[in-house]
């Protein structure tokens, strides 16, 4: 066993064990045949294995260039410390979580290196991922297909918390991205029994009225006083701030306003600020705010009895109504990224980055109206004062608009990628940021309630800072 300043490594063979070299620099060299341990028992296959787009990744060991694996995801597994790849279209995913060298380009019949388009092209999601340092990826192509799904992005390559990453006459691809979805409403369903007050019945005052709405919410008309009694105070449930009916006095059928008070409106969803974040996921487009549900109208106060004979009673207060449902902000539109870069450390020499168009920010709608009518008052008997009107329920609360999408040759968040001059030069991407959605709140975005989206932007490369 060998033994440097820096890692503990054994090499195992069939036969007898053999050490195996690690440099300074943590490089494993091994000979084709042996497999390394560090000294966290992880595996690190050392020499070359070659894909080839006629290979098999079950009969074939990919380490003899005549017996080539099939795709690069197959031979990655083997965590090799170079992988070759010639020439063809390979329509997977491709994941690197550890440090390798991955090249394409060599002519799939001599090996020789030849400049071969190497296209790395799935049929959905990123072509590439990188979440390990130490990566050097040259002579290939990554291509992101447009995104078909609301808000969907398309990025060619994500590199995820890594240093040490090279890019060398590489082509990143993204696609168009989707616009985002429109928000959503789902409606409640308003109760169908009356909200009318409950009558008087000779001297007795009309009994109070519960009626429950959807989202545990309630509204209570108060009940109708009896001979020489006040009626009782309407109110809802959650509390509002407002007041409910007040209990009509004694002996006076106009002296207190007993109708219950409307309900004020759900709070509408809020706009937002920001393009959209990056996560372990890759790029996540803002969606506008949800509104909040409307609340139901306070009760109606009871009527108050009569002070006088003969005996009477009076009305109990109506209920409000119902509020409505809120509705859900537009999505974001989706981003084309040809690379997205998240706390990672990437230079690029002599490569190609292209960008599409992204997709505009989802509208956000209105939120479901209030229930109307309320419920009026109870009627009185002989001498007593009907109940009060219940309050309105309110309307819920209108979605926000998404954001508008992002087409960026490079979109980073951390340390700057470098890329050379020449890789400046080759950089393209949309004619213009996707639109921002319109929230549901207003008809345009110049009103002072409007709570649209943030437009999208493009660029070459992009800065993504925390709000």
């Amino acid at each position: 066993m060998a033994r440097n300043s820096y890692l503990l490594a054994w090499c195992l063979l069939a036969v007898s064990p053999m050490a195996c070299w690690v440099s300074d620099d943590l490089t494993h060299t091994c000979d084709d045949k042996l497999t390394c341990l560090d000294a966290g028992g992880d595996a690190m296959s050392g020499g070359t294995v070659y894909v080839s787009v006629t290979g098999s990744d079950s009969n074939n060991s990919g380490t003899d260039s005549r017996r080539p694996l099939k795709t690069v995801g197959a031979a990655l597994a083997l965590r090799a410390a170079v992988v070759n790849v010639c020439e063809g279209g390979y329509p997977e995913n491709v994941t690197v979580s550890s440090a390798t060298q991955l090249v394409g380009g060599f002519d799939c019949g001599t090996w020789a290196p030849a400049n071969k388009l190497t296209t790395v092209a799935p049929t959905k999601g990123m072509a590439l991922i990188v979440s390990t340092s130490h990566v050097s990826i040259s002579g290939m192509s990554f291509t992101a297909v447009p995104a078909d799904a609301g808000g969907g992005s398309s990025v060619a390559a994500f590199v995820t918390n890594a240093l040490d990453v090279k890019f060398t006459n590489v082509t990143l691809t993204a696609g168009a991205g989707a616009n985002g979805a429109i928000g959503m409403l789902t409606t409640v369903s308003y109760p169908t029994t009356p909200l009318d007050g409950n009558d008087a019945d000779g001297g007795t005052g009309g009994p109070e009225k519960t009626c429950t709405c959807p989202g545990d919410s309630s509204s209570f008309g108060g009940a109708g006083g009896n001979y020489n009694q006040g009626g009782q105070g309407g109110s809802a449930s959650p509390p509002t701030g407002l007041d409910g009916g007040a209990g009509g006095p004694i002996g006076s059928c106009s002296s207190a306003i007993v109708d219950g008070s409307n309900a004020p409106n759900g709070k509408d969803g809020t706009s937002v600020q920001v393009w959209g974040s990056i996560n372990s996921s890759g790029w996540m487009p803002t969606a506008g705010g949800a509104g909040l549900p409307g609340g139901p109208g306070q009760g109606g106060g009871g009527g108050g009895g009569p002070n006088v004979p003969p005996t009477g009673a009076g009305g109990g207060g109506g209920c409000g109504s119902c509020g409505g449902a809120a509705a859900t902000g537009g999505t974001g539109g989706g981003a084309s990224i040809a690379l997205l870069s998240l706390a990672s450390d990437i230079t690029l020499t002599s490569c190609t980055l292209v960008a599409a168009t992204p997709g505009d920010g989802g509208k956000g709608i209105a939120g479901q109206p209030g229930q109307s009518p309320a419920g009026i008052g109870g009627i009185q008997t002989r001498g007593g004062c009907q109940g009060g009107r219940g309050g309105l329920g309110s309307n819920g609360g209108a979605g926000a608009g998404g954001a508008g999408g992002v087409s960026a040759g490079i979109l980073y968040q951390g340390t700057a990628p470098t890329p050379d001059e020449p890789t400046k030069g080759n950089i393209s991407f949309g004619q213009k940021g996707g639109a921002r959605g319109l929230g549901g709140a207003a008809p345009d975005c110049t009103s002072a309630a409007a709570n649209c989206g943030v437009d999208g932007v493009r660029g070459a490369i992009v800065e993504l800072r925390a709000p």
